[in-house]
């Protein structure tokens, strides 16, 4: 009986680090996203179907004590930027950072904070960062700001 315990708990460890291992292998791996673009940009043009290419930008390390964070702009829309994130460790609990707090959008002469971000948890977290930005933006930096092994994180990407 104790030995069908511990292979049974053996086996849904090693399902369970194959899973990991299989979605951080695919989302590295991932390719640029092209997004649609429509509304005004800085001049007043209206932008109708252009395609935005947001390739993904990444900082840190798996190593013990850093947190390695990549995002990729996946929706621009003329009021919303929607960004997705993976979050990896294998040392630091995520559970006490919060996106919403810690994470700005920088772009034309503007700072703002998060809309709405899903939460941090455990070594591996994934989601979506959502922004409210009013109009279509070409160049921005996101910034992430106490997640160890750096004080500040930032992301940046230009208009094409």
């Amino acid at each position: 009986m104790r030995f069908d315990k511990i292979l049974l708990f053996g086996l849904a460890a090693l399902v369970g680090f194959g899973l990991v291992f299989a979605f951080s292998f695919a989302v590295k791996n991932e390719q640029p996203v092209t997004a649609k673009v429509t509304g005004e940009n800085k001049e007043g043009t209206l932008i109708s179907d252009k395609k935005r290419v947001f390739e993904t930008r990444s900082s840190g390390t798996m190593e013990s004590g850093d947190v390695l964070i990549e995002l990729t702009p996946r929706i621009m829309s003329p009021d919303r930027l929607i960004v997705k994130f993976a979050i990896n460790t294998h040392s630091v609990d995520l559970a006490g950072f919060d996106l919403k707090e810690i994470t700005t959008l920088n772009y034309d002469g503007k700072v703002i904070k998060p809309d709405d971000a899903n939460s941090l948890s455990g070594h591996h977290s994934f989601g979506l960062i959502f922004f409210n930005i009013g109009s279509p933006i070409e160049d921005f930096r996101i910034r992430i700001r106490g997640i160890p092994r750096e004080e500040e994180r930032v992301f940046e990407w230009t208009g094409n």
